[in-house]
């Protein structure tokens, strides 16, 4: 969830992530016309091994957060 090669290996398309609470988290997504972007954008809280949370954002929908718990 955090290493941009392995990430781009399973979901994003061109990931960017400074692990640190308030840092970039971007699967490099881009949709519509024009592209915008869209899913995750920052870094919210992150626990090495155990836990990342970050933002998500969609054209207008309201933003919204997502929480990764690692078991």
């Amino acid at each position: 969830l955090t290493d941009p090669e392995q990430m781009d290996r399973w979901i994003s398309t061109a990931a960017r992530v400074e692990p640190a609470r308030g840092g970039v988290y971007s699967y490099g997504w881009a949709f519509g016309d024009p592209p915008a972007p869209c899913g995750p954008r920052t870094l919210l809280a992150i626990v090495p091994d155990r836990l990342v949370e970050h933002d998500w954002s969609h054209r207008s929908e309201p933003i919204s957060r997502v929480r990764w718990e690692i078991e």
